[in-house]
Protein backbone atom coordinates (compact mmCIF):
# COMPACT_ATOMS: atom_id res chain seq x y z
CA UNK A 1 0.00 0.00 0.00
CA UNK A 2 1.22 3.47 -0.82
CA UNK A 3 2.00 5.82 2.07
CA UNK A 4 0.91 9.43 2.34
CA UNK A 5 1.90 12.23 4.68
CA UNK A 6 -0.80 13.05 7.19
CA UNK A 7 -0.57 16.69 6.17
CA UNK A 8 -1.76 15.87 2.67
CA UNK A 9 -5.49 16.57 2.44
CA UNK A 10 -7.51 15.63 -0.63
CA UNK A 11 -11.04 14.51 -1.35
CA UNK A 12 -10.58 11.90 -4.07
CA UNK A 13 -8.29 8.94 -3.66
CA UNK A 14 -5.39 9.33 -6.12
CA UNK A 15 -4.70 6.84 -8.90
CA UNK A 16 -2.75 3.69 -8.00
CA UNK A 17 -4.11 3.63 -4.45
CA UNK A 18 -4.43 0.04 -3.20
CA UNK A 19 -7.44 -1.12 -1.21
CA UNK A 20 -8.25 -4.32 0.67
CA UNK A 21 -4.61 -5.44 0.87
CA UNK A 22 -4.01 -4.95 -2.83
CA UNK A 23 -7.13 -6.69 -4.08
CA UNK A 24 -8.25 -3.46 -5.73
CA UNK A 25 -6.21 -0.66 -7.34
CA UNK A 26 -7.73 2.75 -8.06
CA UNK A 27 -7.36 3.80 -11.72
CA UNK A 28 -9.23 7.10 -11.72
CA UNK A 29 -12.21 8.94 -10.23
CA UNK A 30 -15.48 8.66 -12.14
CA UNK A 31 -17.82 10.94 -10.23
CA UNK A 32 -18.64 12.43 -6.85
CA UNK A 33 -22.10 12.76 -5.39
CA UNK A 34 -23.67 13.86 -2.14
CA UNK A 35 -22.95 10.65 -0.28
CA UNK A 36 -20.17 8.96 -2.16
CA UNK A 37 -17.31 8.96 -4.65
CA UNK A 38 -17.07 6.37 -7.42
CA UNK A 39 -13.81 5.15 -8.94
CA UNK A 40 -12.78 2.99 -11.83
CA UNK A 41 -10.55 0.29 -10.35
CA UNK A 42 -8.89 -2.98 -11.22
CA UNK A 43 -9.23 -6.14 -9.17
CA UNK A 44 -6.59 -8.79 -8.53
CA UNK A 45 -7.64 -10.64 -11.70
CA UNK A 46 -7.00 -7.55 -13.85
CA UNK A 47 -10.73 -6.94 -14.36
CA UNK A 48 -12.20 -3.44 -14.39
CA UNK A 49 -14.69 -2.78 -11.60
CA UNK A 50 -16.32 0.23 -9.98
CA UNK A 51 -15.58 1.08 -6.38
CA UNK A 52 -17.98 3.31 -4.52
CA UNK A 53 -16.66 5.02 -1.38
CA UNK A 54 -18.95 6.22 1.38
CA UNK A 55 -18.03 9.88 1.62
CA UNK A 56 -20.50 12.63 2.50
CA UNK A 57 -19.00 15.94 1.40
CA UNK A 58 -21.08 17.89 3.94
CA UNK A 59 -19.80 15.73 6.80
CA UNK A 60 -16.31 14.59 5.87
CA UNK A 61 -12.83 15.51 4.80
CA UNK A 62 -9.75 13.37 4.23
CA UNK A 63 -6.59 13.07 6.29
CA UNK A 64 -4.15 11.10 4.18
CA UNK A 65 -6.25 8.15 3.05
CA UNK A 66 -8.52 8.20 6.09
CA UNK A 67 -11.93 9.83 6.08
CA UNK A 68 -12.38 12.28 8.96
CA UNK A 69 -15.40 14.20 10.21
CA UNK A 70 -15.51 17.96 9.87
CA UNK A 71 -17.22 18.13 13.25
CA UNK A 72 -17.12 15.56 16.05
CA UNK A 73 -20.77 16.22 16.77
CA UNK A 74 -21.67 14.65 13.46
CA UNK A 75 -20.31 11.24 14.48
CA UNK A 76 -23.76 9.74 14.88
CA UNK A 77 -24.85 11.04 11.47
CA UNK A 78 -21.81 9.48 9.83
CA UNK A 79 -22.42 6.14 11.56
CA UNK A 80 -25.97 6.20 10.26
CA UNK A 81 -24.60 6.97 6.80
CA UNK A 82 -22.24 3.99 6.98
CA UNK A 83 -25.07 1.71 8.10
CA UNK A 84 -27.21 2.94 5.22
CA UNK A 85 -24.33 2.46 2.79
CA UNK A 86 -23.87 -1.16 3.84
CA UNK A 87 -27.61 -1.73 3.63
CA UNK A 88 -27.53 -0.45 0.05
CA UNK A 89 -24.83 -2.99 -0.76
CA UNK A 90 -26.87 -5.85 0.69
CA UNK A 91 -29.96 -4.71 -1.22
CA UNK A 92 -28.11 -4.56 -4.51
CA UNK A 93 -26.40 -7.89 -3.89
CA UNK A 94 -29.86 -9.46 -3.59
CA UNK A 95 -30.96 -8.06 -6.97
CA UNK A 96 -30.42 -9.99 -10.16
CA UNK A 97 -31.69 -8.01 -13.11
CA UNK A 98 -30.00 -7.12 -16.45
CA UNK A 99 -31.01 -3.49 -16.04
CA UNK A 100 -29.57 -3.03 -12.53
CA UNK A 101 -25.90 -2.82 -11.61
CA UNK A 102 -24.56 -5.85 -9.69
CA UNK A 103 -22.61 -5.68 -6.42
CA UNK A 104 -19.81 -8.14 -5.59
CA UNK A 105 -18.40 -7.05 -2.24
CA UNK A 106 -18.58 -4.50 0.56
CA UNK A 107 -15.69 -3.86 2.97
CA UNK A 108 -14.44 -1.34 5.53
CA UNK A 109 -11.19 0.59 5.17
CA UNK A 110 -9.80 4.12 5.69
CA UNK A 111 -12.40 4.81 8.39
CA UNK A 112 -15.22 4.38 5.86
CA UNK A 113 -16.76 1.70 3.65
CA UNK A 114 -16.40 0.64 0.00
CA UNK A 115 -18.62 -1.24 -2.41
CA UNK A 116 -17.28 -3.18 -5.42
CA UNK A 117 -19.66 -3.29 -8.40
CA UNK A 118 -19.74 -4.24 -12.08
CA UNK A 119 -18.21 -1.73 -14.43
CA UNK A 120 -21.00 -0.85 -16.86
CA UNK A 121 -19.68 0.64 -20.06
CA UNK A 122 -21.58 3.47 -21.66
CA UNK A 123 -22.47 7.11 -21.19
CA UNK A 124 -24.95 8.66 -18.81
CA UNK A 125 -27.88 10.52 -20.28
CA UNK A 126 -26.40 13.93 -19.49
CA UNK A 127 -23.40 13.11 -21.68
CA UNK A 128 -25.56 11.74 -24.50
CA UNK A 129 -27.85 14.78 -24.59
CA UNK A 130 -24.85 17.10 -24.59
CA UNK A 131 -22.63 15.28 -27.09
CA UNK A 132 -24.83 13.06 -29.30
CA UNK A 133 -28.45 14.31 -29.06
CA UNK A 134 -29.23 12.97 -32.56
CA UNK A 135 -28.98 9.49 -31.07
CA UNK A 136 -32.15 10.02 -29.04
CA UNK A 137 -34.78 9.06 -31.61
CA UNK A 138 -38.28 8.11 -30.55
CA UNK A 139 -37.46 4.46 -31.19
CA UNK A 140 -34.43 4.57 -28.88
CA UNK A 141 -36.34 6.46 -26.19
CA UNK A 142 -39.09 3.84 -26.29
CA UNK A 143 -36.51 1.11 -25.91
CA UNK A 144 -34.88 2.97 -23.03
CA UNK A 145 -38.21 3.62 -21.32
CA UNK A 146 -39.22 -0.03 -21.53
CA UNK A 147 -35.91 -1.15 -20.00
CA UNK A 148 -36.10 1.48 -17.26
CA UNK A 149 -39.67 0.53 -16.34
CA UNK A 150 -38.75 -3.14 -16.11
CA UNK A 151 -35.83 -2.34 -13.77
CA UNK A 152 -37.97 -0.02 -11.63
CA UNK A 153 -40.83 -2.53 -11.50
CA UNK A 154 -38.36 -5.21 -10.37
CA UNK A 155 -37.08 -2.86 -7.65
CA UNK A 156 -40.58 -2.04 -6.40
CA UNK A 157 -41.58 -5.70 -6.37
CA UNK A 158 -38.59 -6.35 -4.05
CA UNK A 159 -40.05 -3.87 -1.59
CA UNK A 160 -38.13 -0.61 -1.92
CA UNK A 161 -37.92 2.64 -3.88
CA UNK A 162 -34.86 3.88 -5.75
CA UNK A 163 -35.48 7.57 -4.93
CA UNK A 164 -32.62 8.88 -7.07
CA UNK A 165 -33.75 8.30 -10.65
CA UNK A 166 -32.13 10.95 -12.83
CA UNK A 167 -30.16 11.22 -16.10
CA UNK A 168 -26.81 10.71 -14.33
CA UNK A 169 -27.94 7.38 -12.85
CA UNK A 170 -28.71 5.72 -16.16
CA UNK A 171 -25.93 4.38 -18.36
CA UNK A 172 -26.58 3.62 -22.03
CA UNK A 173 -24.02 1.49 -23.87
CA UNK A 174 -23.28 1.19 -27.59
CA UNK A 175 -25.96 -1.48 -27.99
CA UNK A 176 -28.60 0.81 -26.42
CA UNK A 177 -28.71 -1.29 -23.25
CA UNK A 178 -29.69 0.79 -20.22
CA UNK A 179 -28.44 0.15 -16.67
CA UNK A 180 -29.81 1.79 -13.53
CA UNK A 181 -27.08 2.56 -10.99
CA UNK A 182 -26.62 4.21 -7.55
CA UNK A 183 -29.08 2.80 -5.03
CA UNK A 184 -27.61 4.97 -2.28
CA UNK A 185 -30.92 6.71 -1.61
CA UNK A 186 -33.05 3.58 -1.79
CA UNK A 187 -35.52 2.99 1.03
CA UNK A 188 -38.08 0.38 1.99
CA UNK A 189 -41.50 1.16 0.56
CA UNK A 190 -43.18 0.40 3.90
CA UNK A 191 -40.99 2.95 5.70
CA UNK A 192 -41.35 5.51 2.91
CA UNK A 193 -45.13 5.50 3.18
CA UNK A 194 -44.93 6.52 6.84
CA UNK A 195 -44.71 10.26 7.46
CA UNK A 196 -41.85 11.51 9.63
CA UNK A 197 -39.83 8.35 8.91
CA UNK A 198 -36.06 8.75 9.02
CA UNK A 199 -34.81 9.28 5.49
CA UNK A 200 -31.51 9.83 3.83
CA UNK A 201 -31.68 10.97 0.23
CA UNK A 202 -30.21 13.58 -2.09
CA UNK A 203 -32.88 15.61 -3.83
CA UNK A 204 -32.24 16.89 -7.36
CA UNK A 205 -34.09 19.96 -8.52
CA UNK A 206 -36.27 19.17 -11.48
CA UNK A 207 -36.11 15.40 -10.96
CA UNK A 208 -37.31 14.95 -7.38
CA UNK A 209 -41.06 15.13 -6.62
CA UNK A 210 -42.24 17.52 -3.93
CA UNK A 211 -42.65 14.70 -1.36
CA UNK A 212 -38.87 14.15 -1.39
CA UNK A 213 -38.38 17.64 0.05
CA UNK A 214 -40.67 17.19 3.06
CA UNK A 215 -40.28 14.47 5.67
CA UNK A 216 -43.96 14.74 6.49
CA UNK A 217 -45.09 13.52 3.06
CA UNK A 218 -45.38 9.85 2.23
CA UNK A 219 -43.51 8.40 -0.74
CA UNK A 220 -44.67 5.62 -3.03
CA UNK A 221 -44.05 4.07 -6.47
CA UNK A 222 -45.38 7.17 -8.20
CA UNK A 223 -42.47 9.11 -6.67
CA UNK A 224 -39.95 7.10 -8.70
CA UNK A 225 -42.15 7.41 -11.78
CA UNK A 226 -42.18 11.21 -11.40
CA UNK A 227 -38.36 11.15 -11.53
CA UNK A 228 -38.45 8.85 -14.57
CA UNK A 229 -40.88 11.20 -16.31
CA UNK A 230 -38.53 14.09 -15.57
CA UNK A 231 -35.65 12.08 -17.05
CA UNK A 232 -37.66 11.51 -20.26
CA UNK A 233 -38.52 15.23 -20.28
CA UNK A 234 -34.79 15.99 -20.25
CA UNK A 235 -34.11 13.51 -23.06
CA UNK A 236 -36.80 15.11 -25.25
CA UNK A 237 -36.29 18.81 -24.50
CA UNK A 238 -32.72 18.95 -23.19
CA UNK A 239 -34.00 20.55 -19.97
CA UNK A 240 -35.32 19.35 -16.64
CA UNK A 241 -38.93 20.19 -15.68
CA UNK A 242 -39.51 23.09 -13.28
CA UNK A 243 -38.63 22.44 -9.64
CA UNK A 244 -41.48 20.57 -7.95
CA UNK A 245 -41.32 22.95 -4.96
CA UNK A 246 -41.95 25.94 -7.21
CA UNK A 247 -44.81 24.06 -8.83
CA UNK A 248 -46.33 23.30 -5.42
CA UNK A 249 -45.91 26.93 -4.36
CA UNK A 250 -47.69 28.13 -7.52
CA UNK A 251 -50.53 25.68 -6.97
CA UNK A 252 -50.91 26.77 -3.34
CA UNK A 253 -51.17 30.44 -4.35
CA UNK A 254 -53.60 29.77 -7.19
CA UNK A 255 -51.09 30.57 -9.93
CA UNK A 256 -50.68 28.52 -13.13
CA UNK A 257 -48.44 25.49 -13.00
CA UNK A 258 -45.04 26.49 -14.47
CA UNK A 259 -44.77 23.03 -15.99
CA UNK A 260 -45.85 22.99 -19.65
CA UNK A 261 -47.11 19.69 -21.00
CA UNK A 262 -44.85 18.17 -23.61
CA UNK A 263 -47.76 18.03 -26.04
CA UNK A 264 -47.63 21.81 -26.26
CA UNK A 265 -44.15 21.77 -27.76
CA UNK A 266 -42.93 20.90 -31.25
CA UNK A 267 -41.14 17.62 -30.54
CA UNK A 268 -40.39 14.89 -33.01
CA UNK A 269 -42.22 12.23 -30.98
CA UNK A 270 -45.74 10.84 -31.06
CA UNK A 271 -48.63 11.99 -28.89
CA UNK A 272 -49.15 8.49 -27.48
CA UNK A 273 -45.55 8.49 -26.22
CA UNK A 274 -45.87 11.91 -24.57
CA UNK A 275 -49.20 11.41 -22.77
CA UNK A 276 -47.94 8.97 -20.09
CA UNK A 277 -44.90 11.18 -19.46
CA UNK A 278 -47.16 14.15 -18.80
CA UNK A 279 -49.25 12.08 -16.40
CA UNK A 280 -46.18 10.76 -14.56
CA UNK A 281 -45.12 14.39 -14.05
CA UNK A 282 -48.39 15.38 -12.41
CA UNK A 283 -47.71 17.47 -9.33
CA UNK A 284 -49.97 15.51 -6.98
CA UNK A 285 -49.45 11.81 -6.39
CA UNK A 286 -53.13 10.96 -6.88
CA UNK A 287 -52.95 12.18 -10.50
CA UNK A 288 -49.84 10.24 -11.52
CA UNK A 289 -49.38 6.79 -12.94
CA UNK A 290 -49.59 4.41 -10.02
CA UNK A 291 -47.05 1.77 -11.06
CA UNK A 292 -44.40 0.90 -13.61
CA UNK A 293 -46.63 -1.95 -14.79
CA UNK A 294 -49.41 0.52 -15.59
CA UNK A 295 -47.01 2.58 -17.70
CA UNK A 296 -45.83 -0.55 -19.51
CA UNK A 297 -49.44 -1.51 -20.20
CA UNK A 298 -50.05 1.94 -21.70
CA UNK A 299 -47.06 1.45 -23.99
CA UNK A 300 -48.27 -2.02 -25.03
CA UNK A 301 -51.78 -0.77 -25.81
CA UNK A 302 -50.34 2.09 -27.84
CA UNK A 303 -48.16 -0.26 -29.91
CA UNK A 304 -51.08 -2.61 -30.54
CA UNK A 305 -53.25 0.30 -31.64
CA UNK A 306 -50.59 1.54 -34.04
CA UNK A 307 -50.06 -1.95 -35.46
CA UNK A 308 -53.79 -2.51 -36.11
CA UNK A 309 -54.41 0.94 -37.56
CA UNK A 310 -54.36 1.01 -41.36
CA UNK A 311 -54.94 3.98 -43.69
CA UNK A 312 -58.15 3.34 -45.69
CA UNK A 313 -57.78 3.16 -49.50
CA UNK A 314 -60.05 5.55 -51.48
CA UNK A 315 -62.81 3.87 -53.55
CA UNK A 316 -61.51 5.19 -56.87
CA UNK A 317 -58.10 3.64 -56.14
CA UNK A 318 -59.75 0.31 -55.28
CA UNK A 319 -61.66 0.35 -58.61
CA UNK A 320 -58.62 1.15 -60.68
CA UNK A 321 -56.59 -1.54 -58.92
CA UNK A 322 -59.25 -4.19 -59.61
CA UNK A 323 -59.50 -3.14 -63.27
CA UNK A 324 -55.75 -3.41 -63.69
CA UNK A 325 -55.65 -6.87 -62.16
CA UNK A 326 -58.53 -8.08 -64.37
CA UNK A 327 -56.82 -6.72 -67.47
CA UNK A 328 -53.50 -8.40 -66.62
CA UNK A 329 -54.94 -11.81 -65.74
CA UNK A 330 -57.61 -12.07 -68.49
CA UNK A 331 -55.76 -10.62 -71.47
CA UNK A 332 -55.82 -13.99 -73.29
CA UNK A 333 -59.58 -14.53 -72.97
CA UNK A 334 -62.33 -13.66 -75.48
CA UNK A 335 -65.07 -11.47 -74.06
CA UNK A 336 -68.37 -13.25 -73.45
CA UNK A 337 -67.18 -16.84 -74.05
CA UNK A 338 -66.17 -19.36 -71.43
CA UNK A 339 -62.79 -20.89 -71.90
CA UNK A 340 -64.23 -24.23 -73.06
CA UNK A 341 -65.95 -22.54 -76.03
CA UNK A 342 -63.10 -20.35 -77.13
CA UNK A 343 -61.37 -21.23 -80.44
CA UNK A 344 -58.18 -23.16 -80.13
CA UNK A 345 -55.12 -21.04 -80.20
CA UNK A 346 -53.10 -21.11 -83.43
CA UNK A 347 -50.08 -23.30 -82.85
CA UNK A 348 -46.80 -21.53 -83.20
CA UNK A 349 -44.98 -21.84 -86.49
CA UNK A 350 -42.10 -24.26 -86.57
CA UNK A 351 -39.09 -24.39 -88.82
CA UNK A 352 -39.80 -26.68 -91.88
CA UNK A 353 -37.77 -29.87 -92.06
CA UNK A 354 -36.11 -31.40 -95.15
CA UNK A 355 -38.46 -32.35 -98.09
CA UNK A 356 -38.76 -36.11 -98.58
CA UNK A 357 -38.13 -37.31 -102.19
CA UNK A 358 -40.60 -39.69 -103.93
CA UNK A 359 -39.33 -43.31 -104.18
CA UNK A 360 -39.68 -44.94 -107.71
CA UNK A 361 -40.05 -48.80 -107.65
CA UNK A 362 -38.26 -50.79 -110.45
CA UNK A 363 -37.92 -54.47 -111.40
CA UNK A 364 -34.73 -56.48 -111.46
CA UNK A 365 -33.84 -55.07 -114.84
CA UNK A 366 -34.24 -51.47 -113.71
CA UNK A 367 -37.51 -50.93 -115.51
CA UNK A 368 -39.81 -48.53 -113.66
CA UNK A 369 -42.99 -49.98 -112.13
CA UNK A 370 -45.75 -47.44 -112.28
CA UNK A 371 -48.51 -49.65 -110.84
CA UNK A 372 -47.08 -51.78 -108.06
CA UNK A 373 -50.36 -53.59 -107.33
CA UNK A 374 -50.85 -54.63 -110.97
CA UNK A 375 -47.24 -55.71 -111.25
CA UNK A 376 -47.51 -57.91 -108.16
CA UNK A 377 -50.70 -59.56 -109.45
CA UNK A 378 -49.02 -60.30 -112.75
CA UNK A 379 -46.06 -61.86 -111.01
CA UNK A 380 -48.33 -63.99 -108.89
CA UNK A 381 -50.14 -65.30 -111.95
CA UNK A 382 -46.89 -66.26 -113.60
CA UNK A 383 -45.77 -68.11 -110.47
CA UNK A 384 -48.78 -70.48 -110.32
CA UNK A 385 -49.32 -71.09 -114.13
CA UNK A 386 -46.90 -73.69 -115.77
CA UNK A 387 -45.15 -72.76 -118.93
CA UNK A 388 -46.19 -74.65 -122.19
CA UNK A 389 -43.51 -76.15 -124.50
CA UNK A 390 -43.22 -74.43 -127.85
CA UNK A 391 -44.02 -77.54 -130.06
CA UNK A 392 -46.90 -78.80 -127.97
CA UNK A 393 -50.27 -78.27 -129.54
CA UNK A 394 -52.79 -76.25 -127.79
CA UNK A 395 -55.41 -79.07 -127.82
CA UNK A 396 -53.49 -81.59 -125.72
CA UNK A 397 -55.78 -82.95 -123.09
CA UNK A 398 -55.13 -81.71 -119.65
CA UNK A 399 -54.41 -85.21 -118.31
CA UNK A 400 -51.59 -85.72 -120.83
CA UNK A 401 -49.73 -82.59 -119.75
CA UNK A 402 -46.57 -83.16 -117.76
CA UNK A 403 -46.55 -82.00 -114.21
CA UNK A 404 -44.14 -79.30 -113.51
CA UNK A 405 -41.93 -79.85 -110.53
CA UNK A 406 -42.08 -77.08 -108.00
CA UNK A 407 -38.30 -76.88 -108.20
CA UNK A 408 -38.52 -75.79 -111.78
CA UNK A 409 -40.66 -72.81 -111.03
CA UNK A 410 -38.69 -69.58 -111.17
CA UNK A 411 -39.95 -66.85 -108.85
CA UNK A 412 -38.92 -63.36 -109.78
CA UNK A 413 -38.16 -61.07 -106.85
CA UNK A 414 -39.26 -57.49 -106.85
CA UNK A 415 -36.61 -54.96 -105.97
CA UNK A 416 -37.55 -51.47 -104.78
CA UNK A 417 -34.89 -48.93 -105.06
Amino acid sequence: MMSYDAADIFVELPAHTDLLRGQYKILRCLSQGGFGITYLAQDSLQREVVLKECFAAQLCTRDGLDVQLLEECRTRDFKNLLAHFKKEAYRLAALNHPGIVSVHQVFAENQTAYMAMDYCRGDDLFTIVEETPERLTEHLMKEFLCQALLAISYTHERGFLHRDIAPDNFLLDGNDHATLIDYGSAADIVQSTKPHATRLLAVKDGYSPYEFYASSDAQDASSDLYSLGATLHFMITGEAPPNSQSRLSAASSGEPDPFEHLTEGDWDVSQTFLDPINQALSLHQKDRLRSAVEWLDRMTESERSNASRRTPIPLHEIGSTIARLVSETNSGLQRGLPKSLQPAATPPKTKPGPVKQRVQPVDIFGNPIHDVDAYLKEQEALRVRPRRPQNEPDDVPPHSQKAVSPKSVVQEDTVIR
